[in-house]
């Protein structure tokens, strides 16, 4: 008999990674969301640090629901991704 291992929070916790694309073009929310001067500084402050900034609050989700949590806006996803490893 074969006994399948159940699949908890803890899995998905230690096992899956969230990526989030979004459409810069797009009003996403609250005023603490939009390209304000405290984001660019902080977008200055994480690129200097060699971070990757998660927007949208989502940063809370790493290591409480998933292994790790990236947002990407479509031309990031695009250089990052798409230009790199497809034909």
């Amino acid at each position: 008999m074969i006994q399948r291992r159940a699949k908890t929070i803890e899995f998905t916790r230690n096992n899956f990674t969230f990526v989030l694309v979004y459409n810069e073009n797009v009003s996403h929310g609250p005023k603490q969301f939009e390209d304000t001067g405290i984001t660019a500084i902080q977008t200055a402050v994480f690129k200097l640090a060699g971070i990757r900034k998660i927007r949208f609050g989502l940063h809370r989700f790493a290591k409480l629901y998933f292994k790790e949590v990236y947002t990407y806006s479509k031309a990031e996803f695009k250089a990052e991704f798409v230009d790199k490893y497809c034909i």
